[in-house]
Parts: C-alpha cells; structure tokens; sequence
C-alpha cells in the first residue's frame, strides 16, 4: 500500500513536471523590436539638420543638430545656406550714390 503511494506521488509529481515544462513554450511570447532606419544624407530647415527616417515614421529623426555656419554662410555639417548678408555701405557710398 506504501509502495502504491509513493508511486502514484511520483507520477504527479512527473506529470505536473512535464506539464510546466510543456507550458513554458506556450507563453506569449514578445513582439519583435522595431529598429528605425536613417537616410545618410542630411535633411534640413533654417535653424537645424538631421536625418530622416527611412522606414515609415516620418516623425523619427537621428542626429538633430543647429547649423555649424562657417564664414561664407554655408553649415559645414549638411551645406544648406543662408541668405547672403547685406552688402555693407559706408556713408561716403551712400552720399554717392543718391547725388547720380
């Protein structure tokens, strides 16, 4: 009768083994991570430059930085330029210039 008991704890127990074992495959399992995707080239607007996504999410963007402008107007990151300044006048150029 003893040796009946111990058998038949032992078949639960093995039983109840196999099925969390069996189980564990069955958990949901997680969603694959996105990774976003970047144009190599710049994209910019008048105050700063960055990378666009590439893989559907317009709204993501990599690297965003402001304009690095150099002595001639040109951002020496993505080459977008600004409008050139004004040419400077003296007074003497302008006094010229309205007696013709």
């Amino acid at each position: 009768m003893k040796s009946r008991k111990i058998l038949l704890l032992f078949l639960l127990t093995l039983a109840l083994a196999f099925a969390m074992v069996a189980g564990a495959g069955c958990a949901p399992s997680e969603a694959p991570q996105h990774t976003h995707t970047f144009a190599e080239g710049w994209t910019f607007n008048d105050s700063e430059h960055w990378h666009a996504a590439t893989c559907g999410h317009s709204s993501e963007r990599d690297s965003v930085a402001p304009h690095d402008i150099d002595g001639d107007g040109k951002c020496t990151v993505c080459d977008y330029e600004t409008a050139p300044a004004p040419e400077k006048m003296t007074f003497e150029q302008l006094v010229a210039d309205h007696k013709e």
